[in-house]
């Protein structure tokens, strides 16, 4: 908003309006106030660009969702694969958690 235009309004509102703890328009003030617009050309103009960025940001945020299912299914599959791989090259033996063979430290006794 033009500088004329926000002192006007700023001048009249503190002005017109009744001594509350908001201040409010009056309403012949509201609609008597002139708002300048750009001509319709801009403003076809400023409005398409605004359906363009809008486009992309929708674009951007498909994409994003498709990398981040992307990389959780290849997260998935690496540590299958990670897994699965050294089970079978190492002879990996399968063990209950409460088995003496799957403690990793020193019993403290």
């Amino acid at each position: 908003m033009p500088r004329k235009v926000r002192q006007k309004v700023a001048n009249s509102c503190s002005c017109l309006a009744a001594p509350l703890t908001r201040n409010r328009f009056k309403e012949h003030f509201f609609l008597a106030l002139e708002i300048p617009l750009p001509p319709l050309a801009e403003q076809r103009r400023i409005v398409a660009l605004i359906e363009e960025l809008a486009a992309k940001i929708a674009e951007a945020r498909s994409l994003r969702q498709q990398d981040a299912e992307e990389a959780k299914t290849l997260l998935g599959r690496v540590a299958e694969t990670a897994f699965t791989n050294d089970m079978h090259q190492n002879a990996w033996t399968k063990s209950a958690v409460s088995s003496p063979t799957a403690r990793t430290r020193p019993r403290d006794t």
